[in-house]
């Protein structure tokens, strides 16, 4: 083994430091929380149905079964955060393994980009997320390694690699046709700079073409289908992009300016005034950006050629997720991947040389390093649920989980099973019916229904809670009247401003008190 592919592994394992431990140390974000409903579903009935409204591409949901059955979780009651959560960890440190495939033994940029993405924080935070973003990236880098090999080997085998990689892409996120554009754009301006310079550039045969667009085509149709049992899924996936298009010009939340990702990555100021940056990467990017540059018509290296179109991707993909309105902060990680890969060159040219100034640029890049390492650490483990770290966004407070045990412990001191009430205005109870999993006879509304069901907890917002005590009181018979009384001593919150009131009969709550449950 190489010594480029023994720096690669050291800093997987560096990797995995940073994203496996204490999975379930923040509170489930709401997009968390409705994917593990949809994989709950897969895991107990097996049935999985896509939805172009909705919950993105099914990988995520198929790849979580992995874990759940080799720990033995056949319910969505038993699943736990960890199981969840453990599958964008594992994509995020076989993306640093990925690099093995950019010839580490002939080029130490992607010893470099393997380092950078090892400690980056936005990648650190986000491979500990349960959502797409990480699968995505992962994917991403998967179909460009096949590209980089297929185009000096040229052989069927890379050709299949990256058409799975390409069909994995589209079975995880729809927002991975902007990827495909961008890369495509890179690919052409590429061939018009070698066209330039008179270089006959031979193109991939009909048959390397054929064989990975069968792979693309066939990963995504088995996914789509819920592998046959869904067909109409294959044209739904088709169906999205309306929907896409339609949000990513919307006008209503998750609306930023266009600098939202640059400055979200360069220079953020939490409400506390701590200061978050990934300037370090930013910067030799910015190194990796002027190497491109000068090596835009190199025609002769791969990797040369690999970094011009690199850095044409990258900035066609940040022009274009910052040019939308519609920006969610986990968006910017493809784009990110592209900048990590021009940092990777940024650092090989900076150490370039011999001369007396190395020593001096090796301890500064190493304490870059570890500054992007620390703060990794901090946004993921220290700050993983505060405002102020930007890229927790409109994340629920600690109160779901205390809410969520409370209850819980309230069923389990129950000699019957017990039934909870849920009205919360336009439905923003979310992620609760993740910690409310294990009590059966929840009922979940946005609004005060014409019929309750009897309710020995009551969860409501407050713009709710007049009509739901009339509609709790006036409409039981006499004698099934119980008194409510609080379950909590202070004020609770969904999400910081989102208030939450929690509400359980006094018979209730006294048997929880004996019991030890409360």
């Amino acid at each position: 083994m190489s010594r480029g592919a023994l720096i690669i592994l050291a800093v997987v394992l560096a990797g995995a430091l940073l994203r496996l431990p204490d999975l379930a140390v923040r509170p489930m974000h709401t997009d968390e929380a409705v994917h593990a409903v949809k994989c709950g579903t897969l895991l107990e009935s097996g049935d999985y149905r896509y939805d172009p409204h909705e919950y993105h591409g099914p990988t995520l949901n198929y790849l979580t079964l992995i874990p759940a059955w080799l720990s033995g979780t056949h319910t969505y009651a038993t699943l736990q955060e960890w199981r969840l959560r453990i599958v964008p960890a594992v994509c995020g440190i076989l993306l640093l393994a990925l690099f093995l495939l950019f010839d580490p033994h002939r080029a130490r940029w992607p010893l470099w980009a393997a380092l950078l993405a090892a400690v980056s924080p936005a990648m650190v935070f986000y491979s500990r997320y349960y959502i797409q973003e990480m699968l995505l990236v992962l994917f991403t880098l998967w179909f460009v390694a096949g590209i980089y090999r297929f185009m000096q080997a040229r052989t069927w085998g890379w050709a299949a690699f990256s058409g799975v990689g390409a069909g994995l892409m589209f079975a995880t996120k729809e927002t991975s046709v902007i990827t495909f554009g961008v890369i495509g754009a890179a690919c052409i301006a590429v061939w018009f700079m070698q066209r330039r310079r008179g270089v006959k550039v031979v193109l991939p045969a009909a048959a390397h073409w054929f064989i990975a667009g069968a792979a693309a085509a066939i990963v995504s149709i088995a996914f789509f289908s819920s592998f046959g049992r869904n067909p109409r899924g294959v044209l739904d996936a088709f169906g999205t992009f309306a929907v896409y298009v339609e949000r990513a010009g919307t006008t209503g939340r998750h609306l930023h300016p266009w600098y939202y990702y640059l400055q979200m990555l360069g220079w953020t100021h939490g409400p506390d005034g701590r200061l978050w940056t990934e300037a370090g990467i930013l910067l030799f990017a910015g190194a990796g950006f002027v190497r491109a540059w000068k090596e835009r018509f190199v025609v002769e290296d791969p990797h040369a050629v690999f970094r011009v179109a690199t850095a044409i991707a990258t900035v066609l993909m940040l022009v274009t997720i910052s040019v939308m309105p519609y920006k969610t902060p986990w968006v910017v990680l493809t784009a990110l991947l592209g900048l990590i890969i021009m940092a990777g060159s940024g650092v090989e040219a900076f150490l370039a040389g011999n001369d007396r100034m190395r020593f001096v640029r090796v301890v500064l890049l190493a304490g870059i390093v570890v500054h992007l390492g620390w703060e990794g650490r901090n946004a993921s483990f220290v700050y993983a649920d505060r405002p102020g770290n930007p890229y927790v966004y409109a994340h629920p407070t600690g109160d779901v989980v205390e809410i969520g045990k409370a209850v819980t412990a309230l069923a389990a001191a129950s000699p019957a099973p017990i039934s909870v009430v849920v009205c919360y205005q336009e439905g923003d109870y979310w992620p609760m019916p993740w910690y409310l999993r294990t009590i059966p006879q929840t009922g979940w509304w946005s609004s005060v229904p014409d019929t309750l069901p009897r309710a020995d907890v009551v969860l409501v917002s407050p713009e709710l809670e007049v009509p739901l005590t009339a509609a709790l009181y006036e409409r039981a018979l006499p004698g099934e009247r119980p008194l409510y009384v609080s379950l909590f001593s202070r004020p609770a919150f969904v999400r910081p401003g989102r208030e939450i009131r929690v509400y359980t009969t006094l018979a209730l709550r006294e048997l929880g008190e004996r019991t030890g449950a409360k």
